[in-house]
Parts: C-alpha cells; structure tokens; sequence
C-alpha cells in the first residue's frame, strides 16, 4: 500500500573511498526520499562542508520491475593546472535487493 502526501525521508550516512587515494575517504549523508508514486531521490552534500564549494550529489530513481533505475550527478571542485574549477560527472544508477 502506497502512503499519499508528502514523500517519506530517511538519513543514511555513507563512506566513499575514493579509487587510487586509499588514504582520503569522504563522508556524505544522504537523505532519501520516496514519492507516493514510489519514486526514489537521494541527496548528499559532503560532510562539514557548506555553501557553493561543497561537494553534492543527486540521484533520481524509478521502480523498474524488482529493481530501482535511473540517473544520478556529482558535482565538486578539483584543482586542474593549478586553479579550482567545478566538475561535475553524470552516472547511470541501479538499486537492487541484496539481501533476498
């Protein structure tokens, strides 16, 4: 049964240790959302980090038989030459149960 009104919210912290830097690992909370559609929308901003230089993160997914697709984009600065610069990467993303 599908609840009606405003989407349901639930926090879920998560480490992301980047490939090749084993030594740098960034936190990120996220806040998960689902619609009475069923729809999915995560959100992540970096932890401790605040304002337009923080690092963010998107995601949009819709129930596709047992699984959850759709899309999802990072956005962070990285010092390129020598100056910061915003980058921003897009990312097909796939939900599935691990546990059945």
């Amino acid at each position: 049964m599908r609840s009606k009104g405003r989407p349901k919210r639930a926090k879920l912290a998560c480490s992301v240790r980047p490939t090749g830097r084993d030594h740098e690992v960034s936190h990120q909370f996220w806040t998960l959302a689902v619609s009475p559609s069923g729809e999915v929308v995560g959100d992540a901003q970096q932890d401790g980090a605040k304002g337009p230089d923080a690092a963010v993160s998107h995601f949009e997914l819709k129930r596709d038989a047992k699984r959850y697709k759709g899309r999802g984009a990072r956005s962070y600065n990285a010092t390129v030459q020598g100056k910061v610069q915003r980058c921003s990467i897009s990312y097909d993303a796939l939900l599935v149960r691990i546990d059945s």
